[in-house]
């Protein structure tokens, strides 16, 4: 209760407290305005919310801390009410044109540092210089002065400010003075992005010789479905959809929600202090005045309640005492039978995107020693589906489905197998030598194992062949052969 972050949330003291601990815990990931120094900082990652604005209802401590310069989400318009099902378990709909006037939008600024000691391993790293042309003792003949190696660097070697890279486009090129050859780097991440600014380090000897740059990129992140957002009261959700403002509901006065949550959010959680907000702001909005919303101001056996301090400003406003309002339908244009509580609330864009979290593949690299997907999301790796995914995939009576996850996409294997003895490991090919070589008659495959003596070719013996071909997973093949190594023979049976 006495912390900072507890203290930035109205009226804490009516909400249940874990939902004050988990709006601390998500204080710290909003995509806010960290800081005013963009320009000068070389932070590895940083998030920042271009549309932020003051919340209309806050404590004193936000204001002493002079929070206001330091916005972290943006006044909403609230619809609590069950509309299109697209609001279930949490997730919230926005408007869309309140997304298209830019609500949530924001950015995510990385920073790759260069160093020329770290890249190059040779000892004197004066040799080597940031630049985009060979030097002219190494230029080849015929080759015009100054000739620019990739079109979209600059003359020093890097990035023009303000221009886009897609993924693979290099951001930097480095030269070798004494052989002219040069070394590039790409950019590695599979989204576009914006060059915001580019620094150059000298050394303290010579500030003639850069050994140091840096890349600030720039991405932006506007809100997609799946995106993260949450109110000042631990009431989290994902964006579901960005329904069209067209279809979405509205009260007389004419006023469309930017987002719409789900009522079944309030009874369990019991955070009363965001419908309280919700009032607070509402007349706050209609007043043109911020509204206090320190805790521990109202109790109910005081002289005056928060629902009548704020419902009396609401209907001198002319609303309703309650904060509700008549709505009608945006797809049918009739009146819904029920008063729907609307107001404002303060929304905070969490850093939680889709777009840094999705991973999906069929096929793609793989791991040397047992084929089987790479792990990571970078590598373009596999998620592992263990033994509870495989239940459920069972239990839905889709077991092609799992055993193209498990074998097809995974380190599905073409072995040859003998199936008079069941060994893996003996079965071989006939080598192709000058005498077999050209020829039309298929490599005679064979078993080694001395307890089995067949070694006819197969298409001598269409009746019982000896050798048969087996798809079963590498890994199993792998395995038999580390066993054999140990003198350990494992057989399959027919």
């Amino acid at each position: 209760m006495l912390d900072l972050l507890a203290n930035f949330t109205p009226f804490s003291d009516q909400n249940q407290s874990p939902r004050n601990m988990y709006q601390c815990q998500m204080g710290k990931q909003t995509m806010g305005t960290p800081v005013h120094s963009f320009p000068y900082r070389a932070d590895n990652k940083l998030y920042k919310i271009h549309t932020g604005q003051a919340p209309i209802v806050h404590s004193k401590l936000f204001k002493n801390f002079l929070m206001d310069e330091y916005p972290n989400g943006s006044n909403a318009i609230l619809a609590v009410i069950s509309y299109t099902g697209y609001d279930m378990e949490d997730s919230v709909i926005i408007n869309r044109a309140s997304f298209e006037r830019g609500f949530g939008h924001g950015s995510v600024y990385k920073t790759i540092n260069i160093d020329l000691k770290d890249i190059m391993s040779d000892e004197t790293v004066e040799r080597y210089q940031f630049a985009n042309h060979r030097p002219p003792s190494k230029r080849k003949q015929g080759e015009e002065p100054n000739k620019l190696l990739y079109n979209n660097l600059s003359n020093d070697g890097f990035p023009y400010v303000g221009s886009w890279v897609q993924s693979g486009d290099p951001i930097y090129c480095i030269i070798d003075s004494l052989t002219g050859n040069d070394k590039v780097g790409r950019h590695k991440e599979k989204e576009a992005a914006c060059i915001q600014a580019v620094k150059l380090f000298g050394s303290r000897n010579n500030n003639d010789v850069v050994e140091k740059a840096s890349i600030t990129l720039r991405f932006n992140r506007n809100p997609v479905i799946g995106d993260k957002f949450s109110s000042r009261h631990g009431q989290k959700g994902v964006v579901s959809m960005f329904w069209p403002q067209e279809d979405m509901p509205f009260t007389e006065s004419g006023i469309y929600p930017d987002i719409i949550i789900n009522p079944h959010a309030f009874p369990s959680r019991m955070t009363i202090g965001m419908l309280v907000e919700s009032m607070a702001a509402k007349a706050g909005a209609l007043l043109g005045t911020f509204q206090d919303g320190t805790p521990f101001q109202f109790h109910e056996s005081g002289s005056q309640l928060a629902i009548d301090y704020f419902g009396e400003q609401l209907q001198a406003a002319g609303y309703s005492y309650y904060g509700s309002e008549p709505i009608y339908s945006g797809s049918s244009g009739c009146l819904m039978e029920a008063d729907l509580y609307i107001g404002v609330v303060y929304y905070q864009r969490l850093r939680h995107m889709v777009l840094d979290k999705f991973q999906s593949r069929s096929l793609g690299p793989l791991n040397a020693i047992t084929r089987q997907p790479v792990k990571g999301r970078k590598r373009g790796g596999g998620i592992r589906l263990g033994e509870m995914e495989r239940d459920s995939l069972l239990s839905h009576g889709i077991s092609f489905c799992l055993r193209d996850r498990l074998l097809h996409c995974s380190d599905a294997f073409l072995a040859h197998i003998c199936i008079r003895c069941g060994d893996l490991v003996s079965t071989t090919t006939e080598p192709i030598t000058s005498v077999t070589e050209g020829k039309e008659t298929p490599l005679r495959t064979f078993c080694r194992n001395p307890k089995c003596k067949e070694s006819q070719y197969i298409n001598e013996n269409q009746d019982s062949p000896s050798i048969e071909p087996i798809i079963l997973p590498y890994i199993y093949w792998y395995l038999t052969n580390e066993l054999q190594a140990m003198h350990i023979s494992l057989t399959l049976k027919f």
